[in-house]
């Protein structure tokens, strides 16, 4: 400036900062009042071939520096609050997350336990590591529960099978199974030794209806295509030719299974009732023949129940009395009453001694 022109080329004093950095080769820092104010001079020796041939400086005023100092600690103050207010919000959102996570894992936890199929949804970050963690263990313990069971079922399906092999064996009762879907007949091992069969693979549904005889295919036939179309059950004794040749009563049950209104299955059971079905024959035809030699010889009979009263009688029996056999009343009184009074006395007589002992 004009102001300091005028002081260049002068020799400076000897007490003058600069001359002492001058002398002492050292740079150095003084402040003090000057025209301006209050100052403060930096000055540093300029050396050349390893002499000091003057120095440099640059002062500035005090409240300058301190307005700069005073700028600078407010912004390390700001930016140190605004980092401490980042460090707040990471903190603050980082345990909202975990705790939300936490709850998220735990509300999984809980459904798991009451269902291996139920899983954690996914999660960010470790907490999704976690919850990743432990969807796989859920669903290898779903899987081995899933295993264990389905074992459990096929070990007890087998003992229900072999059980309901040996009551089929020793009740001579054989069990059905045709899946209409894919019209596939299954029979059970006694099925296949009713119809003189050794056991394997069942016939095809319309060589299964042949097996019974000509007069008995109506029947069966229409009572699948009743169950199928009125979901009715059906309970027939028919005729049927074995393998063999040899003809049999069974007794066949069976019923449809419907899934949604449509049938999706028919099952049912088969049971060898021959013995009983010849018994049966044989007694009605010895009745019948017992009924055409009372008649041809003018006899009747009848069968009181002491205990009831019940009387039951033939036809002829009641035309002995004088009566037609639908007007006739059966019981023991009306029977009592029929005695001629002459022989009553002697007939209950006989009539106690019988109670009393028995025989005839």
């Amino acid at each position: 400036s004009a102001e300091y022109a005028r002081t260049v080329g002068k020799a400076i004093d000897a007490g003058h900062p600069g001359r002492q950095v001058m002398l002492s080769g050292k740079a150095n820092v003084v402040s003090g009042r000057l025209v301006r104010g209050e100052i403060m001079n930096a000055m540093t020796p300029i050396i050349a071939a390893g002499e000091v041939v003057g120095y440099a400086w640059s002062n500035e005023l005090l409240s300058d520096i301190d307005d700069q100092v005073t700028a600078l600690r407010n912004r390390i103050i700001l930016a140190a609050a605004l980092t401490l207010l980042l460090a707040l919000a990471v903190v603050y959102f980082s345990i909202t997350r975990l705790t939300r996570d936490v709850a998220v894992i735990k509300d999984g936890l809980q459904r798991m336990s009451d269902d291996l199929g139920q899983r954690i949804p996914p999660l960010h970050g470790e907490t999704g590591e976690i919850a990743l963690a432990i969807n796989h263990l859920g669903q290898s313990l779903a899987e081995a529960h899933a295993r264990e069971l389905r074992e459990q079922q096929e070990a007890e399906s087998r003992h229900i099978s072999e059980i309901l092999k040996r009551t089929g064996f020793i009740a001579g009762v054989g069990t059905w199974e045709i899946d209409i879907a894919a019209q596939r007949l299954w029979w059970s091992d006694e099925m296949f030794r009713i119809h003189g069969l050794q056991p394997g693979t069942a016939p095809e549904i319309s060589a299964a209806i042949d097996f019974f005889a000509v007069s008995s295919r109506p029947l069966i036939t229409a009572a699948f295509e009743k169950s199928l179309a009125e979901d009715t059950p059906w309970d027939l004794e028919l005729e049927l030719v074995r393998e063999d040749g040899e003809r049999i009563w069974v007794h066949v049950m069976g019923s449809a299974e419907f899934a949604n209104g449509i049938p999706v299955r028919l099952a049912g059971a088969l049971h060898d009732i021959t013995t009983r079905k010849l018994a049966e024959m044989a007694l009605h035809l010895s009745e019948e023949r017992l009924r055409l030699a009372l008649g041809a010889a003018r006899q009747g009979w009848f069968d009181a129940n002491v205990q009831t009263g019940e009387v039951l009688v033939d036809d002829e029996y009641p035309r002995f009395l004088g009566y037609e056999p639908a007007e006739f009343n059966s019981s023991v009184d009306n029977w009592l009453s029929c005695i001629h009074p002459d022989d009553a006395a002697r007939v209950m007589q006989l009539f106690q001694k019988v109670l009393q002992l028995g025989g005839p």
